[in-house]
């Protein structure tokens, strides 16, 4: 463990937002570096269930760090704002969905600093870590400078310095992922640099807060981007009666100036939709970002498509979480894959083992066709979904090429469950 040390290192932490899939494991890991950390969140059940030493959700190592913080003392839970003022930093980690029209707020945020301003006091440092939409810090500051009378840089220092793991590996990134610090002032981002030094292995890099909120959206954007060109790339492959896989495959090959991702049929989830919306809301055109959002989120009408055109008449969905091995539907394809095969008039189902209210099989039961929707490593062996399925007489959309030995019988990424299981 390491023991935060030097005159300008705070000791009391205070993190809004404790209790969520960020905020958990940066608390751990705060606490694990010596700080004494106050975790405030509005879940209550969360809360509880951290104080039985349960992690809410699926978290690398959680389960360790979790008991040790507990074992520590030094990890404290509450959802009362009254504790903020106790603290020399405070931490903002809370979640920024999309409004419910799907387009980008900043209403989440302001909410929560709405009902943090009264508790603040002089001589805080305020770390802003929530993706937010560019420009948001400035408009932060200007609130609190309003609402406290407080003048940044003087009274208090405001930082944006964004998450950037993954998630359900927070706590094993977050040493090793470089800080990027938005700060206003020299002293702003020493101080931000102190904090963070206390468990960070990596580099911090000093910006301006608005070049921070871009940097932190631009790399999952570019990633998003990556992926709806990959979709598209299928889809047109898909077209033309070529296979996606194999061209990919080739055109990669000991060529430097090709890094072609494979396409995949759920690329959704809490992060990748919202950061290309949040980056695209100050552009005075429709950008790149934007048309990626179209094709990516365009998958599950494209698939209940092909199942029609294959004259399915029982589809299984095979995984219902947004990324492989997790628990966590948040942003997921799948529902919308689930409602677009039903209003096709085709019998569909769904199975994830590591989802509540999917992890009976008989879904699968009778299938003629298995659309993987998410990559789990539980659908690995293909005689077990053949024993599932109660028959080999069926097909299988693979557009993750995750069954690799089925590529050499599959049409881009469709192929017959008996011939992948004799493959």
């Amino acid at each position: 463990m390491t023991d935060p040390d030097g005159p300008s290192t705070p000791r009391r932490i205070a993190v809004v937002g404790a209790a969520g899939h960020v905020g958990l494991g940066f608390s751990l890991v705060l606490v694990d570096a010596g700080y004494d950390v106050t975790g405030i969140d509005i879940n209550l059940d969360a809360i509880e269930a951290i104080r039985g030493g349960v992690m809410p959700f699926e978290e690398e190592r959680g389960e360790e760090y979790l008991a040790r913080a507990l074992a520590s003392g030094r990890l404290t839970l509450t959802d009362d704002l009254d504790e903020v003022a106790d603290a020399e930093v405070v931490a903002i980690v809370v979640g920024t969905p999309l409004d419910t029209a799907g387009g980008a707020t900043a209403d989440p945020l302001s909410h929560v600093l709405d009902n943090l301003t009264p508790h603040l006091r002089a001589g805080q440092l305020l770390v802003l870590r929530s993706t937010i939409i560019p420009g948001t810090t400035d408009r932060a500051r200007d609130l609190l400078v309003a609402a406290t009378g407080m003048a940044e840089g003087q009274d208090f220092d405001l930082v944006y310095a964004p998450e950037r793991v993954l998630e359900g590996r927070c706590i094993v990134e977050l040493p090793v992922v470089p800080q990027l610090i938005g700060a206003y002032s020299d002293r702003g981002f020493e101080r931000a640099e102190a904090f963070f030094r206390a468990y960070l292995q990596a580099g911090c890099w000093r910006l301006t807060p608005v070049e921070a909120e871009i940097g932190k959206l631009a790399a999952n954007v570019e990633r998003y981007i990556r992926f709806a060109f990959a979709n598209e790339l299928y889809m047109l492959a898909d077209r033309m009666g070529a296979d996606a896989h194999r061209l990919i495959e080739a055109v990669n090959r000991d060529y430097p100036r090709a890094a072609i991702a494979r396409p995949g049929a759920n690329v959704g989830g809490p992060c990748l939709p919202k950061d290309s919306r949040f980056f695209g809301e100050s552009m005075p055109f429709v950008g790149l970002s934007a048309v990626a959002h179209e094709i990516n989120e365009g998958m599950p009408a494209y698939i209940a498509e092909r199942a029609a055109a294959l004259g399915a008449r029982r589809v299984a969905v095979l995984g219902v979480s947004f990324k492989a091995d997790s628990d966590d539907t948040r942003g997921t394809l799948a529902f919308a894959l689930l409602e677009r095969l039903q209003q096709a008039g085709l019998h569909a189902a769904a199975y994830d083992p590591n989802v509540p209210d999917f992890t009976d099989p008989e879904a699968l039961r009778d299938a003629d066709l298995l659309v993987l929707m998410t990559p789990h490593r539980a659908f690995a062996d293909l005689e077990e979904m053949r024993r599932l399925v109660g028959h080999a007489d069926c097909r299988v959309l693979d557009i993750w090429g995750f069954w690799p030995a089925a590529r050499a019988v599959s049409a881009n990424g469709l192929f017959m469950l008996a011939d992948g299981l004799r493959a």
